[in-house]
């Protein structure tokens, strides 16, 4: 009903309307309504079991009519001599106190195994068996059923939880588990759901979600009453909280289709199953008390169930119940043909569906009258607890946008305008794809360019003939140069994976700054793993040769005993005092930390080695106040110069974070401030399917970057204390050195002054909204480029549906993703999203992203050798990836532009600063080992020229004043370079070194190459 309808109702009625709303809310809330009370049989009822037997009763009696003299006994089936023994009762079941009114029940819940059996030759024992010819107490099922196989199971519970464990209610499952002869199942499963399914043809059930809030919420130690209603093809799951105030059944679920079987021979059981597993007894049996338990071979109506178990008075002959008509009008002045709230509804169509006939809102299509259809709450929630402001899937549109929109409210990928959820408008599909038939990232006319792409550039996606010329930029590598062959490599396998030196959360190992380019590792000798650290000349394209030095820092905390790759190195320089500095060893540890002697960067570099580091402190402000549970240490450089230290304290599900700032006249640091906490209530779908709630977490960083402007982002995920995966990218940034904190919108969400910090709850982070099932990684890529647009590059599940969640998925793994990269724009804060091409290359470890001067960008990984690895990112070897997107393209020409073939272990670090400062992308990466012990291996940084023209068979390019030659290598070669001033044959000349070929572009640059008047370069490969 519009809201217009709704006035002109209001407007017809008036404050006579209001008048009687009152005096029959008066009427109403006087009224006495009949107490709930025990079934009277009647001709529907094949089973009815009141449970009223006395403490110490062994029998229970079944009150119905049509199978007179069927009988349960109570058992406990634990052990089992074997499958075909007869249980002997037991006397501890029957008895309890029931429901008041109800008068005794059974009490099932001191054992899984206890429960009541079918006794139907009242021998007084109960036989378990597998389908052998033991008939006495087995019924064929289909004396259940009524007309069109229709019948009806109900029973009054009072459990403790509703998850866990499956708990049987009525249950004819007594084959064994291989047995096709094994009846039926009305459950409580272990997700918290009513479960009915014919055990022996079906593989699959039909479930309605228990409700958690609202009037029949679940509560342990609560009555309530369960049913499942089958009408022959389809089920309906009803859930109502036991009290007088109820007048009809409160339905969850349904109608959801189910097929039949009507072959089985039945073995019924009450409270628990009928079959023995193994030979430890049966195992679901219900966690609490039954009562009450009602079999009926006909469809039973919503109001026709405890609350009325016989017909009903109605002492006018309209066809309303008289209770029901004093309960709305106060009287019986109502006929069934009156429309009281003019909802054009009858008072008898309202009564027959249990809708309110004095709320015009109330209909038989919306029994709650929260403007969301009954039917379509059903098929999305599973029952009609939602309201219509409620947002389940936390994208931000209510469940009233959603359902006018046509999207899926249990989808945070489709909204209103992207009801597919592909990243695609629906209406740009419609008008270019005539429906929605395709995903965002595919090529139907195999151009080359996927839809997003030919969306942006206005191209048509299924000609061949049209589409946009955007290319991302090419790599070419220059040179492979081996820091250490002797970097530890840690045993195999580990907790935590087997590289220590090049690991995603190490964001700062390898950096330039005036000339030099550094980097620390671990090695390892015996059992000593020692820090070295290394430096090189760098200008343009040209290199110097490492210079070593071995600290006397060790890992000591993650070697030996713990072998622990979170225990990395973070280095750091601050260019205003030219001191290097250096954190390590921690996961979850005292603070290890030093720094260098003053200018050793700039102003000192001839202080390189022995004497150049300051002591070891487990501090930072002044000595004595030691920083403890310490973890994840990272520099940060702002665009003034000034250097910062972020860390964590705490544990994975309990983590702060704290920020310093250097202080280069003392060389110590500033006290510390937290930005970052652990509080907060979150309530959420875990990695297991169901919904948890937890108040407390760690926020797991991608990273810290400064844009040119002086703002800080800051993107994240959060692990909570109630499941072990991680939920939602995350994003703030704070104009003032981190000291204050604004969401994407600008409002401030944590102001650090005030001892108000980020956390779950501030409003506004949630930048992309992934619950705990979609395998999102922490901590992965984060630049900021020069313009100010943030770069986030993480893997998670893919949205296709033959990547959708399963039950029993793993938590972590890199089946079923691809890498996706966020980008938002600085003017407007919009994001948008695009992905990396995967087939090819299957995801590997997580990924870091870096831009270049032009603001074009550049991601790499290892990528594993199978999309069907069922494997933790980072935890196995794989081969170096780069894929690079343009800016002209708004990065939708996602490609991968070179892969090396080299074993590597770890995860690759890009060095940011020279790849904006000579477009020279290197990458620091250590290599794998077939050798299963703690093993020194080589340790690469991977120079390439970025930006280069794709051979044709060569290409002249230019990084400055050098030149570089770019030509497609052959693994198995060896190259180098020659250059001539004229083509005489005599004028020929080597210029730099030989290089041992890979599969792809390489590049030999020529230092200075550019600035002579002429010259001719040509490639000598060998053999």
């Amino acid at each position: 009903m519009t809201k217009r309808e709704l006035n002109r109702i209001q407007k017809q009625r008036g404050l006579l309307c209001a008048l009687v709303a009152l005096s029959l809310w008066l009427v109403a809330s006087l009224a006495v309504l009949a107490a709930p009370a025990p079934y009277a049989p009647d001709a529907n009822t094949v089973f009815l079991f009141h449970l009223d037997e006395p403490p110490g009763a062994s029998v229970a009696t079944n009150s119905a009519t049509l199978t007179a003299g069927t009988n349960l006994i109570s058992f406990d089936g634990n052990p089992y001599a074997g499958d075909s023994t007869d249980q002997s009762p037991v006397t501890t079941v029957l008895g309890a106190t029931g429901y008041t009114g109800f008068g005794n029940c059974a009490d099932v819940s001191a054992g899984t195994d206890l429960g009541l059996g079918l006794d139907a030759n009242l021998s007084g024992a109960f036989r378990i068996d597998d389908g052998a010819p033991v008939s006495n107490d087995r019924l064929p099922t289909h004396m259940f059923f009524g007309a069109g196989n229709a019948f009806t199971l109900e029973a009054l519970v009072n459990v403790s939880a509703i998850t866990g464990s499956s708990q049987e209610i009525i249950s004819t499952d007594q084959g064994s588990s291989a047995s096709t002869d094994r009846g039926l199942q009305f459950r409580i499963n272990t997700s918290g759901q009513l479960e009915f399914n014919f055990v022996g043809v079906l593989t699959t059930s039909v479930t309605a979600t228990i409700p958690t809030s609202g009037p029949h919420a679940f509560v342990a130690g609560q009555w309530f009453h369960a049913a499942v209603v089958y009408d022959g093809s389809n089920a309906l799951f009803y859930w109502t909280r036991l009290d007088a105030a109820t007048t009809n059944a409160n339905l969850i679920g349904g109608p959801l289709a189910e097929g039949v079987d009507i072959n089985d021979d039945m073995l019924l059981v009450i409270g628990n199953e009928g079959r023995a597993v193994g030979v430890t007894g049966s195992t679901e049996g219900l966690l609490g008390l039954i009562d009450e338990v009602r079999i009926s071979n006909v469809a039973r109506a919503a109001t026709n169930f405890y609350w009325l178990p016989t017909a009903p008075t109605d002492s006018d002959g309209d066809g309303l119940a008289d209770s029901w008509e004093t309960n709305y009008f106060g009287n019986l002045s109502q006929g069934a043909t009156n429309d009281f709230d003019l909802d054009t509804f009858n008072n008898l169509a309202e009564y027959t569906a249990g809708s309110n006939p004095t709320n015009a809102l109330s209909t038989p299509n919306d029994l709650d009258a929260d403007g969301l259809p009954d039917a379509w709450e059903i098929t999305n929630f599973g029952n009609v607890n939602q309201s219509a402001s409620g947002d389940p899937d936390r994208d931000g549109f209510s469940n009233l946008v959603e359902y006018q929109n046509g999207s899926d409210p249990n989808n945070p990928n489709s909204v209103p305008g992207d009801t597919d959820g592909d990243s695609l408008p629906d209406a740009w599909e419609v008008a270019n794809l005539g429906g929605l038939t395709y995903w965002a990232y595919e090529d139907p006319d195999n151009d080359g360019y996927n839809n997003v792409a030919e969306m942006m550039a206005g191209t048509d996606p299924l000609n061949t003939a049209s589409h946009p010329n955007w290319k991302s930029p090419r790599v070419a590598l220059m040179r492979d140069s081996v820091v250490t062959t002797n970097a530890c490599l840690m045993p195999s396998p580990g907790t935590y994976g087997r590289a220590i030196n090049g690991i995603s959360f190490q964001t700062r190992i390898l950096f330039a700054l005036d000339g030099y380019q550094y980097t620390a590792w671990y090695d390892t000798v015996g059992t000593t793993q020692s820090i070295w650290m290394a430096r090189r000349t760098v200008t343009n394209t040209s290199v110097g040769a490492w210079e070593k030095f071995q600290t006397d820092s060790q890992l000591t905390n993650g070697d030996e005993g713990v072998w622990d790759a979170h225990n990395v190195i973070s280095l750091g320089v601050s260019p205003v005092d030219g001191t290097l500095h250096f954190s390590w060893d921690m996961h979850g540890n005292t603070l290890r930390y030093r720094h260098s002697v003053l200018g050793l960067c700039t102003t000192n570099k001839a202080a390189w080695g022995a004497g150049m580091l300051a002591a070891e402190q487990s501090w930072l402000v002044a000595s004595g106040q030691t920083i403890s549970t310490v973890t994840y240490p990272m520099f940060i450089n702002t665009p003034s110069g000034d250097l910062m230290f972020e860390y964590r304290t705490g544990n994975t599900t309990a983590g702060d974070h704290w920020l310093h700032k250097y202080k280069p006249a003392t060389t110590n640091w500033t006290t510390g401030w937290k930005f970052e906490a652990k509080e907060g209530t979150y309530t959420g779908v875990l990695a297991s399917g169901s919904t948890g709630t937890s108040t407390s977490r760690n926020a797991y960083e991608n990273n810290f970057d400064f844009a040119p402007d002086g703002t800080l982002h800051h993107t994240w995920t959060y692990r909570e204390l109630a499941d072990s995966s991680n939920h939602d990218i995350n994003y703030a940034y704070s104009t003032n050195g981190g000291v204050t904190w604004r969401n994407n919108a600008g409002t401030v969400i944590a102001d650090t002054n005030t001892s108000t910090y980020i956390n779950v709850n501030s409003p506004g982070t949630i930048m992309k909204v992934l619950d705990s099932r979609q395998r999102l990684i922490n901590q992965q890529g984060q630049c900021v480029d020069n313009d100010g647009r943030v770069h986030v590059l993480m893997l998670h599940r893919r949205v296709e549906p033959d990547a959708a969640w399963i039950s029993g998925d793993s938590t972590f793994s890199v089946m079923d993703t691809a890498y996706y990269h966020y980008f938002r724009d600085p003017a407007t804060g919009v994001w948008s999203q695009r992905r990396i091409p995967f087939a090819g290359n299957p995801v590997g470890t997580r990924p870091k992203i870096g831009f270049d001067a032009a603001g074009n960008v550049y991601a790499t990984f290892l990528s594993y050798a199978s999309t069907n690895s069922d494997v933790v990112p980072g935890y196995i070897a794989g081969k170096l990836v780069l894929a690079t997107a343009s800016k002209a393209s708004q990065y939708t020409d996602w490609e991968v532009v070179q892969s090396l073939a080299t074993d590597l272990n770890g995860e690759p670090l890009i060095d940011q600063a020279r790849l904006l400062a000579d477009n020279i992308l290197s990458i620091f990466i250590q290599e794998n080992s077939t050798t299963a012990t703690a093993v020194g291996t080589p340790l690469h940084v991977f120079d390439f020229a970025t930006g280069v023209k794709a051979p044709n068979p060569l290409s002249i390019n230019f990084l400055g004043p050098d030149s570089l030659v770019v030509f497609t290598a052959t693994a198995g070669h060896t190259y180098q370079l020659q250059s001539a001033s004229t083509l005489a044959p005599a004028n020929w000349s080597y210029v730099g070194a030989v290089v041992t070929g890979v599969n792809g572009p390489m590049a030999l640059p020529d230092p200075n190459g550019r600035s002579a008047t002429q010259r001719f370069y040509r490639i000598i490969q060998d053999p």
